[in-house]
Formats: C-alpha cells, sequence, structure tokens
C-alpha cells in the first residue's frame, strides 16, 4: 500500500499556492495572454497557449506528459526519463547545469523549473522574451495544486482537475484502507552513496505517514539527511523504498 500511494502521488515527482488570473482583453474571448504569479511569487505573462515547452525537472516533465502535452515538449533535462518517451526529447542539460544556449535555441514558448533556479540563467532566459515559471511542490497539497497550475497555464485546466481529482480519491481510499492496519517501519532511500534518507517534512515522510507507515528517519535533521548504514541496520525497518535502482 505505501509502494502504490507513492506510485499515484509521486506524478511529478515535490509552500504557497500560486495564482493564475485572467489579462482582461477588450473584445477577446480568449483564457490569454495569462498573468501568472508563480510559487515564488514571480509574476509572468503568457501571451499565447505555449506550443513549445522546455522542462527543467523530471517531474515537471512527468506532470507535462500526465496533460498529454507530449507533442508540444521540445526539451527537458537528461534526468527526465519517465515516461520512457522522455528518453527522445532533446536535453538541455542536467542537475549540475543548463545549456542556456540549447534551450534558447530550442524557441520555446514557456519554461517550467523546478525551485527557484539560479538566478544567471533565469535573467538569460527572460531576456530572450522567454516566459519561466518556478514550482517547488513539497507536499501532496502542492503537488496537486502545481499540476493543476500548469494545466490552467498550458490550457489543460480540465485534464489537469480530472487528474488530481482522481488523485485525491485514490489517497482518500488508500488512507482509509490502512486507518486500522498494525504500522510498519518505513526506510526511503533517496539516494545510495552517500546514504540519503527522506527525513521529516519532505513529501516522501508525509506519504510514508499517510500510508500507515513509521518513517524510521523521522526523527533526522533536514528533510534529505544523510543517515548511518549502522542505524540503519539497528532499527530495522519493516519496508525499504529506493528513488531509483543504483547502478
Amino acid at each position: 500500500l505505501i509502494g502504490y500511494l507513492i506510485g499515484i502521488a509521486v506524478l511529478m515527482m515535490v509552500s504557497q499556492l500560486s495564482k493564475v488570473t485572467k489579462v482582461e482583453t477588450e473584445g477577446e474571448n480568449s483564457a490569454y495572454p495569462l498573468e501568472v504569479e508563480d510559487q515564488f511569487k514571480n509574476k509572468v505573462t503568457i501571451e499565447k497557449e505555449p506550443e513549445r515547452i522546455v522542462s527543467l525537472a523530471p517531474s515537471h516533465t512527468e506532470i507535462l506528459f500526465s496533460l498529454g502535452l507530449e507533442d508540444k515538449i521540445v526539451g527537458v533535462t537528461s534526468f527526465c526519463d519517465y515516461p520512457e518517451e522522455a528518453k527522445e526529447k532533446d536535453k538541455i542539460g542536467d542537475y549540475e547545469g543548463i545549456n542556456i544556449e540549447k534551450v534558447i535555441e530550442l524557441e520555446p514558448d514557456l519554461v517550467v523549473q523546478y525551485g527557484k533556479g539560479d538566478e544567471g540563467i533565469n535573467s538569460k532566459i527572460k531576456e530572450a522574451g522567454i516566459p519561466i515559471v518556478s514550482y517547488e511542490p513539497e507536499s501532496i497539497d502542492e503537488v496537486i495544486n502545481t499540476i493543476n497550475e500548469i494545466g490552467k497555464i498550458t490550457g489543460k485546466e480540465e485534464k489537469a482537475k480530472k487528474i488530481t481529482d482522481d488523485m485525491k480519491a485514490k489517497k482518500d481510499e488508500i488512507v482509509d484502507k490502512v486507518k486500522d492496519e498494525k504500522s510498519v517501519k518505513v526506510f526511503y532511500e533517496i539516494w545510495h552513496e552517500p546514504l540519503t534518507a527522506a527525513g521529516p517534512g519532505s513529501f516522501m515522510d508525509e506519504l510514508i505517514k499517510l500510508s500507515g507507515g513509521e518513517n524510521i528517519a523521522k526523527d533526522a535533521e533536514g528533510e534529505y539527511p544523510n543517515f548511518d548504514q549502522e542505524q540503519l541496520i539497528e532499527r530495522n525497518p519493516d519496508v525499504y523504498l529506493a528513488a531509483e535502482d543504483p547502478e
């Protein structure tokens, strides 16, 4: 059940609600242009429905695909490997750096990034006249909100609502199923070397608790702390989950 909830909620596998409002345009009945205030209160105007989108994070790439925007995605990071089709998209960099020249060369009309991003890269993207929006969801509610906001921005509002309604219904169903079950001890490995855990306050910590588990790293310092292997053995989790298989 823990894995089931994680699989559903990590649709994008990530604190303030962002807002999207319509820009009034006399004599025009279109949803565009849109004035967007993203999660970091950056105000951006989306002049028209995006047709060429670059994603700077695997979680946002998954959201874009789930919204049916696969034909409009023109660039992703080298870590964007889900769904399988994401591997076929042009690569614009990785966690260590973004190839800004490649991004501009792809001529996107929307860039979606995780977190605040690099100030220098953000400035270059804006100077090129490319709208960039930033989201960093760290709870289920924030993931749901991010999906809905990206749906509004890309003209997929109804699709986004269906996805998030299904997520909320499935979450409620699973929480109800496990409410009377015995709690199990869980360790979630974010990375294997050094061993890094999903700590208190992290997205995965929330999922573990919702699905009836006890996170053995709940008393660690920080959301993604290094975790001692001896302590792991001592606490002896019933369930060991990993973000990905180590090579």
